[in-house]
C-alpha cells in the first residue's frame, strides 16, 4: 500500500471488527433440541457470527454439522452474509471446500446451514499444538488451499477472510486433506470491501488482511493470495510476518513494512519456497502471483530437478520433420532396385540371343560369372544330337551385382550361317528357358 493511503488506513483501523468474538450463553439450550429433521447432539465450534453443532438426521441417522447464526446478529446485515456463505459453498462444490447440504430457517433459533460433518482440527489449533510444520507438509497444504481458492476465483468469488481458523484439516485414505470453510464475508470480485460493513465497521481478521483490505478499496484474487502468504509464513515459522498489538500500529506496519525473509528464523527452508512466500506478501497487487493456479504451480516445482519440469513448447522437436527423410530413402531404394532389375532383364535377353547363334563367337562374360567355353560348331547330325550340345543358361542369383562395364558388346549375327542351319526345336527351348529364367530373376528380385 502506498504511503499516501496511510491516513485512510488509520481512520479505518479503529473500527475493524474481528470475525472471532465472545459467544452468547444461550448456546447451551440447543443440546437435544430439533432443527428441522435434525437432532442437535453437541457444540463443536463457535465464532463471532455463528456456532457449529453436531446433529443427527432423525430418520436416516446421518451425522451432519449445523452452523447456526448468532441470535444477536439477526437484525443487521449478518443474515445476508450468512446466506451468501451457503450459496457460495454450494456453488463451488469443490473437494477442498466444505460441502453445503441445505439451508433453512427456524422460527425460534433463526437461520442455519447444514454441512458435511468433518473429523479433524482447524489449522490454528494444529499450529498451537505442533508449532512450525515441516516444509513438504506446508507445501502440500498450501497447494490444496490454492486449488480451492483458485476454483472460487474462477467462479468470480473472493474469500476475503482466509486464516488458519478457516482451514480445516481432515484425513481421507491416509492423506491429510484441506477443507476451506467460512465464506461468510466472501464476495464477487467487482464488489468493494466497504459493501460488507455494518455500522461503519469492516469485517475481517486484521492479522491476515491484505493492504488493499486495510485501505477499503476493491479487492480481488490478489487479496486472497496475500492472506495465503501470511498463512504459509505462520505455518513455516510459527509467527506472523507483520505483527503488532494495537490496530493503529498494525495498520502502519502493513502500509510501510515489507515482510522479512523466513530464512532468518529457519535457515533450513528452501530459498525457493522463501521467495514464493515473500512474493505473495508484496505490497502491490501487481507484484504478487497473477493467480492461485500460478502460485500452486510454483509450489509444485519447489525442490524439483530442473530436468523434470515441463520444458517450453518451443524446445520440443517436431517429429514430423523425420518423415520426409524416411520416405525419400525408400524412394531411392525402390528406384535403384528397379533400374538393376531392368538392366538384368536386358542382359539376359541379349545373352539368350547370343547363345542361339550357330557361329563361333568370343566367350561371353557378363554379370561377374566365369567365362563360358567356346561353342562347338553345329554338325549336320539330326536335331536330337544338337540338343544335347546346348548348354542351358545359368541361373543368376539376385545377390550378384551386375558388372555392366565388363560385358563385351555382342557380335553381329551371321545371317548366312543362320539361314543355312536347320531350324531346331532345342533353340526354341533355349529361348524359352532364357525367358523363364528372366521371369524367375525378376520374381526373386
Amino acid at each position: 500500500m502506498d504511503g499516501h493511503l496511510l491516513d485512510s488506513v488509520l481512520a479505518v483501523a479503529p473500527t475493524v471488527t474481528p470475525t472471532v468474538g465472545p459467544r452468547s450463553e444461550v448456546i447451551l439450550d440447543l443440546v437435544g433440541r430439533k432443527l428441522g429433521k435434525y437432532v442437535v447432539r453437541e457444540l463443536i465450534g463457535q465464532g463471532g457470527m455463528a456456532t457449529v453443532w453436531s446433529a443427527v438426521h432423525e430418520e436416516l441417522g446421518g451425522v451432519v454439522a449445523i452452523k447456526l447464526l448468532d441470535a444477536r446478529l439477526l437484525d443487521g446485515d449478518a443474515p445476508e452474509r450468512f446466506l451468501r456463505e451457503a450459496r457460495v459453498s454450494a456453488q463451488l462444490n469443490h473437494d477442498h471446500v466444505v460441502k453445503v447440504i441445505d439451508f433453512a430457517r427456524d422460527p425460534e433459533f433463526g437461520s442455519y446451514i447444514i454441512m458435511e460433518r468433518l473429523t479433524g482440527h482447524p489449522l490454528d489449533r494444529v499450529l498451537a499444538s505442533q508449532g512450525p510444520l515441516e516444509e513438504r507438509r506446508v507445501i502440500a497444504l498450501a497447494m490444496q488451499i490454492a486449488d480451492a481458492l483458485g476454483a472460487a476465483h474462477e467462479a468470480g468469488i473472493v474469500h476475503r477472510d482466509l486464516k488458519p481458523g478457516n482451514v480445516f484439516l481432515t484425513r481421507a485414505l491416509g492423506t491429510e486433506v484441506v477443507k476451506v470453510v467460512d465464506f461468510g464475508i466472501a464476495g464477487v470480485s467487482a464488489e468493494r470491501t466497504t459493501l460488507l460493513t455494518r455500522s461503519g465497521a469492516m469485517f475481517g481478521t486484521p492479522l491476515y488482511m491484505s493492504p488493499e483490505q486495510w485501505d477499503g478499496v476493491q479487492v480481488g484474487p490478489a487479496s486472497d493470495i496475500y492472506s495465503l502468504g501470511v498463512v504459509m509464513f505462520e505455518m513455516l515459522t510459527g509467527r506472523l510476518p507483520i505483527a503488532a498489538g494495537a490496530l493503529t500500529e498494525m495498520a502502519k506496519k502493513v502500509a510501510l513494512m515489507e515482510a522479512p525473509s523466513m530464512l532468518t528464523v529457519r535457515p533450513d527452508l528452501s530459498p525457493e519456497l522463501d521467495a514464493i512466500v515473500l512474493r505473495c506478501l508484496r505490497k502491490h497487487r501487481s507484484e504478487r502471483f497473477a493467480s492461485m493456479r500460478e502460485l500452486a504451480e510454483a509450489l509444485r516445482n519447489v525442490g524439483a530437478p530442473r530436468t523434470s519440469r515441463v520444458p517450453p513448447a518451443a524446445s520440443i522437436p517436431a517429429p514430423a520433420r523425420i518423415a520426409p527423410v524416411e520416405k525419400n530413402h525408400k524412394l531411392v531404394v525402390a528406384t535403384v532396385g528397379g533400374l538393376i532389375a531392368l538392366v538384368a532383364l536386358l542382359a539376359i535377353g541379349l545373352t539368350g540371343l547370343h547363345r542361339s547363334k550357330p557361329t563361333e563367337s568370343a566367350p561371353t562374360q557378363g554379370f561377374g560369372l566365369a567365362p563360358t567355353p567356346p561353342t562347338t560348331p553345329l554338325s549336320t547330325s539330326p536335331p536330337t544330337t544338337a540338343s544335347s550340345e546346348v548348354t542351358p543358361p545359368p541361373t543368376i542369383s539376385a545377390s550378384v551385382p551386375p558388372a555392366l562395364a565388363t560385358t563385351p558388346p555382342p557380335a553381329k549375327p551371321n545371317v548366312a550361317a543362320a539361314a543355312a542351319a536347320p531350324t531346331s526345336k532345342p533353340a526354341s527351348k533355349t529361348k524359352a528357358n532364357g525367358t523363364s529364367t528372366a521371369g524367375i530373376y525378376t520374381e526373386k528380385w
